[in-house]
């Protein structure tokens, strides 16, 4: 189930179904805000969701330590927006210890290639930039979305 991301099959990634202390956890790790979340911060039943996990070795992918989450679901921010092909990346984290090994590029070409097979030919991908993410954004094909898109929303059109 799980594809390994390198030779040395240090990390592997899978669809995942979240808890949300796992989350919880990961948004804390990586230094983001973790107040005033809760199971209403995870849509029921999200469009995709991908985890990068430490190989331990063994079958159950769940043992290994989670480093990076891609957390995609339809629509805007404020989930205003449901018109097809408009995706949101909610929650897009590598750990800071594993950043700068090619996670966040290999977890979102992943993304794309599985949003792609979804059939629309033409597709926006919103993220939220924080401050000082602005560089990698624009490494991974991201542009500011300008006053049409709400808070710090930017896009990655596909097709």
């Amino acid at each position: 189930m799980g594809q390994v991301l390198n030779q040395t099959s240090r990390f592997e990634v899978a669809e995942c179904c979240l808890a949300i202390h796992e989350l919880l956890l990961l948004r804390d790790r990586a230094g983001l805000p973790v107040h005033g979340l809760d199971d209403s911060c995870l849509p029921a039943k999200p469009l995709l969701s991908l985890c990068i996990r430490e190989s331990s070795g063994g079958e159950n992918l769940q043992e290994g330590q989670l480093v990076a989450l891609a957390l995609v679901r339809s629509g805007s921010a404020a989930g205003s927006c449901r018109e097809p092909g408009h995706y949101l990346l909610q929650d897009f984290l590598v750990l800071p210890e594993f950043r700068h090994l090619g996670l966040d590029s290999f977890l979102l070409e992943t993304v794309i290639e599985r949003l792609s097979l979804l059939g629309s030919p033409k597709w926006q991908l919103m993220l939220e930039v924080l401050p000082g993410d602005e560089v990698l954004a624009q490494r991974l094909g991201f542009k500011p979305g300008g006053h049409s898109v709400p808070g710090n929303l930017w896009l990655r059109s596909v097709g």
